[in-house]
């Protein structure tokens, strides 16, 4: 067995509420979203806004799809 396979079949992180879980026992972060255009990922970080998982979000990409998407 490979030792990323080892790394995998340990990891804690099953499904998504487990990644929450994990990123919520963190402090909030900054990120940054490229092509921060796309509505889905946009409730993504209104999500993990909720969870307490993101502080703050820096949207990359045409300003006015940006605009349009928000």
């Amino acid at each position: 067995m490979s030792e990323q396979q080892k790394m995998s079949s340990e990891s804690p992180v099953r499904c998504v509420s487990d990644l929450v879980a994990v990123a919520g026992s963190m402090p909030p972060k900054k990120v940054v979203i490229v092509g921060g255009h796309r509505e889905d990922d946009l409730l993504l970080v209104d999500s993990a806004r909720d969870h307490g998982i993101v502080r703050d979000c820096l949207l990359i990409g045409d300003a006015d799809r940006i605009r349009r998407a928000t």
